[in-house]
């Protein structure tokens, strides 16, 4: 009994020891953070920017030396973020576009035409910053002004057009900077108008004429 007794005594005593020298099991490392994924977008906000206005179709050669126009275009914008990819934008805003032309002459002529647009655009996100622009636009043509005077729209303009807008845009914290082509669908002149200059006039007997516009701009909004 005596022996059996020792001997427990020493195989408690032993026990520790050997677990002090069994050797440390490495811990196994924690998975990796997965990375941000971009939140939805919803922001209100105002923007402004620089246009490079022009008109093209096949009517536009009644117009000789038909040229862009430097103009510009502000308003304000409301993001809806539909998910963390999608995101619909409605826009409100005033927009200068037009063309130059010689006439046939030496002399320049600058036509600008005053617009109201409302875009309503699909918004993709590429990447958390990166995304790109697309859909219609709905446009009501203000007024004209040709070098600086302004001209009666009568039956010459069209005054409602529909178009299409694409782009792209970064975004940095509040701001965003991104450029965009605008395309109008709809003719900028009513069938055989008769279109004045201080010169003469010209008489548009095809109509097929239609602005466009390539324009970049710089926005400030408050929201995600």
């Amino acid at each position: 009994m005596k022996k059996l007794l020792l001997a427990l005594l020493v195989g408690t005593a032993a026990a520790p020891a050997a677990r002090a020298q069994a050797p440390d099991v490495p811990a196994k490392p924690a998975p990796p953070a997965p990375a941000p994924r971009p939140t939805s977008r919803t922001s209100i906000g105002l923007k402004g920017g620089y246009s490079l206005s022009s008109i093209t179709g096949e009517g536009a050669s009644a117009l000789p030396d038909a040229a862009r126009l430097p103009a510009f275009h502000l308003g304000a914008y409301g993001q809806l973020g539909l998910n963390k990819f999608a995101s619909v934008q409605v826009e409100l805003l005033y927009a200068r576009r037009g063309y130059r032309t010689t006439l046939g002459t030496t002399d320049a002529y600058n036509t600008r035409l005053n617009y109201l647009d409302l875009p309503v655009l699909f918004v993709g996100n590429i990447t958390p910053n990166l995304s790109f622009h697309v859909g219609p636009q709905a446009s009501l043509l203000l007024n004209v002004a040709r070098d600086g005077a302004n001209v009666s729209l009568d039956s010459r303009y069209q005054r409602f057009a529909l178009g299409g807008v694409g782009g792209l845009e970064y975004r940095l914290g509040p701001a965003r900077l991104g450029a965009r082509y605008n395309l109008s669908f709809s003719r900028l002149y009513e069938q055989n108008a008769n279109v004045q200059y201080n010169s003469g006039a010209v008489f548009l007997s095809d109509n097929n004429i239609y602005t466009r516009s390539l324009e970049v701009y710089l926005g400030f909004g408050i929201g995600n």
